[in-house]
């Protein structure tokens, strides 16, 4: 009897190990860590989407970098670099996007490839951005002397203030930025 004990025992052990070890080189729950380029590291990481199953952007806040991944996030490339902070990052399909900046939208019609700017009323900060379609933007800033809810129905051209942050705005004249 304490022969058999023994054998299950050491069977036990045995079977421990295996599945231990197995766990130590592949997680639970599919989880894999992915390296930014080694340039990059120690920065903050602002905001991740992807537009397929193996085409991903992130972007990093300070300095201004996009990162675009085409391997499914294995490996990350700087897509873009800027001299001011990103904020946001959205895309309505695979090929636009947009990233919001200190007083600018980037925008990408072909998946990252190039990047033009959408120029921003009144210097504003924006915190947040919310695209509806290529022509129609919102944009929200909460600084109280010059924010509020801004809308864009022709792409950027014109911007209309739709809420002013500091109260009721003064004139006509303040609710029509640019």
């Amino acid at each position: 009897m304490e022969n058999k004990f023994y054998r299950i025992l050491f069977f036990l052990s045995i079977l421990l190990i295996i599945i231990s070890f197995d766990l130590a080189h592949n997680p639970p729950g599919g989880w894999q860590k992915q390296m930014l380029p080694d340039s990059l590291s120690g920065l903050q990481i602002e905001g991740l989407t992807f537009v397929d199953s193996v085409t991903g952007f992130c972007i990093i806040r300070t300095p201004g970098y996009i990162l675009k991944s085409t391997n499914a996030g294995f490996n990350w490339q700087i897509n873009y670099s800027y001299s001011q902070p990103f904020y946001k990052l959205t895309f309505l399909n695979k090929d636009t996007g947009y990233v919001l900046s200190f007083n600018k939208i980037l925008k990408t019609l072909n998946q990252g490839d190039t990047w033009t700017t959408i120029d921003l009323p009144l210097d504003l900060v924006p915190s947040d951005i919310y695209v509806y379609n290529t022509d129609t933007i919102w944009a929200a800033d909460e600084e109280a002397s010059v924010g509020g809810i801004f809308l864009t129905t022709n792409g950027g051209a014109n911007w209309t203030r739709k809420y002013y942050a500091g109260g009721s705005p003064k004139s006509k004249q303040d609710l029509f930025c640019k």
